[in-house]
């Protein structure tokens, strides 16, 4: 009889271990959660600092040359002022998509990410529109962007 009651404490019943798992299971989904959204709004801030360092790439090019770039490939192309070019590694927006750029005036400029899906509008957080009208400077002083207007 002593040796039958050594065997039962010895392990973790059925119902033990379905419970564990079960906890398991639960607090791993709410971790990929968390995750997702942070994927998310990490794109979205990538595309905002971006769009704020092409326009200031923008900027430096129409101080060098005197006029707008036609388009941003201009600002990968070897210049008179800029033999490597002003942003020679100018990428795609995070979702892959290009960047779009439209010259309004001989100043005035707008530069855009459509978000993740790549078309004008969207109401929902990655897919909203991103442009270099909205952006407003991060208010501590740092490199990114803070917030759109």
């Amino acid at each position: 009889m002593h040796e039958r009651r050594r065997d039962r404490e010895g392990g973790f019943s059925l119902v033990e271990l379905l419970v564990v798992i079960t906890i398991i299971g639960i607090l791993a989904t709410m971790v990929t959660v968390k995750v997702i959204g942070a994927v998310g709004q990490a794109r979205v801030t990538k595309a905002r600092a971006e769009i704020s360092e092409i326009k200031k790439a923008i900027g430096i090019y129409l101080i060098s040359e005197g006029r707008l770039p036609e388009q941003l490939d201009d600002l990968k192309n070897p210049s008179k002022n800029n033999e490597d070019g002003i942003m020679p590694d100018l990428a795609s927006d995070p979702w892959g998509n290009p960047y779009e750029y439209e010259k309004l005036g001989s100043r005035k400029f707008i530069v855009r990410s459509y978000g993740a899906d790549g078309a004008p509008g969207g109401e929902v957080d990655e897919e909203k529109d991103i442009d270099s009208d909205h952006l407003v400077e991060d208010p501590k002083g740092g490199t990114g962007v803070a917030e759109e207007r």
